[in-house]
């Protein structure tokens, strides 16, 4: 199963994950000013299933619904693995989770290079509540991360993390983290940053090495994913590298910026057969 933070509503790796018969929960951005939408009955999550459900993960409300969605679903899955009770067997409200996966992907255009570009020409006032609010973003995608890794073991739980690789935060702004290590983003938890199964492994993904282009042209958009618990996934990450063999085409004007947030279908089916794996 799938939980996807920050996504399009139009997602192709919630659809990939539906499409191999697993159950995938899209977390959309709400329109400004809606109410909150009752999370996803867990009863609901079935094989196949697909469900979007519109939040404002700027309001703390809001956040703390998903926080509760992600912890129900944690003890659904730890319990499908654990000795089977009386009341277990006779409740059919809980889903059969064998594996929970966690996508987050928070916007971080307040940290990339063409709004550190144009700073002179914006508001200072605008960019530092632009830049504080992705600053939570982050650090709810470290609850979130969290709380898979207390509640769930390696064979059934799943972290992944996607920032572009040009949204860093400058050095002078680390210590406001309070994490363990200043290196930008490591969204999800490290193991002592030892290698091995366990630990986090980031990986540097080129969008033309996933069949991203633009008028038949590559474009070479860069991201940096972190995955623990995906040992598949990370074999798969290490090969989609720009082979520096070729003209790659520019993300500027029109609607380009807006059209590369979704994934290619190469890195979404990834994405997708490492959490039906």
């Amino acid at each position: 199963m799938l939980v996807e933070l920050w996504c399009e509503s139009s997602s192709r790796t919630s659809r990939a994950v539906a499409a191999r018969k697993g159950a995938a929960v899209r977390v959309c951005e709400a329109a400004p000013g809606a109410p909150l939408q009752p999370a996803p009955r867990l009863s609901d999550l079935r094989p196949g299933s697909l469900i979007c459900w519109p939040v404002n993960l700027r309001q703390a409300a809001h956040k703390r619904a998903v926080a509760r969605f992600i912890k129900d679903l944690c003890k659904a899955a730890s319990a499908k693995h654990a000795p089977k009770t009386k009341a277990r067997i006779h409740s059919n409200r809980t889903p059969n989770i064998r594996k929970l996966a966690l996508l987050t992907s928070p916007e971080c255009k307040e940290w990339s290079a063409g709004n550190i570009v144009n700073r002179k020409r914006r508001c200072p006032l605008q960019i530092y509540a632009g830049r504080s609010a992705t600053i939570e973003d982050i650090r709810f995608a470290r609850q979130c991360h969290r709380q898979l890794r207390i509640s769930l073991k390696e064979h059934n739980s799943l972290s992944i993390h996607e920032q572009p690789l040009l949204a860093r935060m400058p050095k002078r702004f680390a210590n406001v983290m309070s994490y363990e290590d200043t290196e930008w983003p490591w969204t999800v938890f490290r193991e002592n940053g030892l290698p091995g199964v366990n630990s986090t492994y980031a990986a540097r993904v080129n969008g033309c090495a996933v069949g991203m282009v633009h008028i038949d042209k590559p474009v070479c958009k860069p991201w940096k994913i972190e995955v623990r618990h995906g040992t598949l996934l990370k074999a798969v990450l290490a090969s989609f590298r720009c082979p520096a063999n070729h003209e790659h085409d520019r993300i500027v004007g029109g609607t380009r910026a807006k059209q590369s947030a979704l994934y290619p279908a190469k890195l979404a089916a990834a994405f997708a057969d490492e959490v039906c794996a």
